[in-house]
């Protein structure tokens, strides 16, 4: 089964991608890879959706 480009699954994925780069010390990497995980999880399951606070959490705990 193929899934789209916005499938909340997909926010999973890249979350799980951008915290794995954020440990190895890829920071851009990271804020890449959550940004859109944010973005995705924000229109396909809600700002309010756990998943999406989780993600953006994440995103938010990246060193600046």
């Amino acid at each position: 089964m193929a899934l789209g480009p916005d499938h909340p699954t997909i926010a999973i994925r890249l979350n799980n991608l951008g915290r794995l780069l954020g440990e190895l010390g890829d920071l851009k990497g990271a804020r890449d890879y959550l940004e859109r995980a944010v973005d995705i999880a924000s229109k396909s399951l809600g700002e309010e959706h756990p998943n999406t606070v989780l993600i953006r959490r994440n995103l938010e705990s990246l060193p600046k």
